[in-house]
């Protein structure tokens, strides 16, 4: 279908004419207008209709934001009309005057030993990789109507709880990322009828016919065959269950965020506290907490009921929490005994000086390092090109700051952020910005001698720090999340 005479910017105009911007998700649209319009947006198209759409409806109602758009296109090398699926996105892109990354899978497995995760690992593992390399937290997704009822299938076979809420509108993740999925609210095939008609090619992948994955069969067979019996449009249903989902599951979180303000790492879980509460808030809170310590994937669903069990019947125990680790209840509270790691653990303050590189648990890396700022980088990072997320320039004229201090956080720590109009506490910030509460003891509180904040990463840097039109040398510090990011 690919034509090389297409007018990608006029199909652009013409597409956004039959899905205005309102017919995005009012929660995308909401995250989106709460956000600078200096945000990297990274969009993730295979060259299907959804993905097609999404890459010309962006284009389309965000002009503004298009210098800090980058299309993300993944090969997995599994069929040999893969090369024209690449094409076909790197054509759309360059005519739209949209940066393009382009992956693709190096060995992958032979016809008929590739499965549905490894394939799924594959394609998200580029994706981290390449919001790495461009400093962005923002992933768009061409998800619609039609895969809610999809996943709402597949995570009931597994009894999934809070699962069943999938595909989220707006996914926030670990490290301040967030995946949106604008198009939640429009069926598949309006979308493809919108295309067919403004003659707007794209490609089909032909494996989506096939029965080999668990989504595929549930596509080709279930649906149509519910959709048979069903008196409504089972896709609407569906959709409409997972907005309710959602709202229940944000309302059992508001309840958890009171119960527990503040999931500590090394803190007891108070088992007794919550003895009264319903079965539903007591189970998420045993979750985050064991989230918050990074305990939580060494359990099966399995192994957590049977903890959750334990715990409230009231009899000390100690159980195995893998890795040479131990669970720990005492009749009221539940803590972690942990094996002695050498160099896996970190206290109190540690210095950085200038040219240093400090390596921090979980693979985090963070770098100092001194340098004469060009004119051009200085002009990106006064108009908010750089993400403070990642890295941030101090202005080393203003203050001291060749030795500086490293620690984590604490409790009632609150600084000036650049552009703020005084003081306010990191835990405030964390809140505002997203960043998940098992992240937050991870992340290193970067001070001045004095103890002075200059920088978290995620938050803004100190503002009597933040570097002006005349600054010419500065301390970059760059941070690399390793497996928390």
């Amino acid at each position: 279908m690919n034509s090389p005479r297409t007018d990608w910017r006029e199909k652009s105009r013409s597409v956004a004419e039959c899905f205005p911007v309102d017919a995005f998700h009012p929660k995308v649209l909401g995250w989106i207008s709460d956000h600078t319009e200096n945000e990297p947006w990274a969009i993730a198209c295979s060259a299907g209709a959804d993905s097609v759409s999404l890459v010309l409806l962006l284009h389309a109602h965000f002009p503004t934001r298009r210098k800090n758009m980058t299309v993300l296109h993944f090969n997995h090398r599994l069929r040999k009309e893969a090369g024209d699926d690449a094409a076909l996105v790197g054509e759309i892109a360059d005519h739209l005057g949209i940066a393009l990354r382009s992956g693709e899978w190096s060995d992958p497995p032979a016809p008929g030993e590739v499965s549905e995760a490894g394939a799924r690992d594959a394609r998200f593992s580029f994706f981290e990789a390449a919001l790495k390399t461009d400093g962005c937290r923002v992933l768009f997704f061409g998800h619609q109507c039609d895969d809610i009822a999809e996943t709402l299938l597949m995570r009931l076979s597994r009894g999934s709880g809070r699962g069943l809420a999938a595909p989220r509108p707006v996914q926030r993740l670990a490290g301040g990322r967030v995946n949106l999925r604008p198009l939640l609210n429009l069926r598949g095939e309006a979308i493809r009828t919108a295309l067919r008609e403004l003659t707007i090619p794209w490609l089909d992948d032909a494996s989506n016919l096939e029965d080999s994955f668990y989504r595929n069969r549930i596509r080709n067979t279930v649906l149509p065959a519910w959709q048979n019996v069903a008196p409504t449009d089972i896709f609407r249903g569906a959709a409409a269950a997972r907005e309710r989902l959602d709202e229940d599951d944000e309302a059992l979180e508001a309840v958890v965020d009171r119960l527990l303000p503040e999931t500590l790492q090394e803190e007891p879980y108070p088992v007794w506290s919550l003895r009264r509460e319903p079965i539903a808030i007591r189970r998420r809170a045993l979750n985050r907490w064991l989230g918050a310590n990074a305990l939580r994937e060494r359990f099966t669903e399995r192994g957590f009921r049977a903890l959750l069990d334990r715990s409230e019947e009231g009899k000390p125990f100690r159980c195995s929490a893998g890795d040479e680790d131990f669970l720990i209840y005492d009749g009221r509270t539940l803590y972690c005994e942990r094996r002695q790691r050498g160099g896996s653990c970190w206290t109190g303050e540690v210095a950085l000086p200038v040219g240093a590189e400090l390596h921090l648990p979980g693979g985090r890396i963070l770098i100092a390092m001194a340098e004469k700022i060009a004119a051009k980088v200085r002009t990106a990072v006064i108009s908010g090109e750089v993400d403070p997320g990642r890295q941030v320039f101090l202005d080393a004229e203003v203050r001291e700051c060749r030795n500086l201090r490293v620690r984590t956080w604490n409790d009632g720590d609150r600084y000036v952020p650049m552009g703020a109009p005084g003081s306010r506490k990191l835990q405030d910030l964390f809140t505002d910005r997203r960043i998940d509460r098992g992240e937050r003891r991870t992340l290193p509180v970067v001070c001045l001698n004095d103890n002075t904040i200059v920088w978290c990463p995620g938050l803004p840097p100190a503002e009597d720090l933040k570097i002006g039109a005349s600054t010419n040398h500065v301390v970059r510090l760059t941070y690399d999340g390793g497996q928390a990011t």
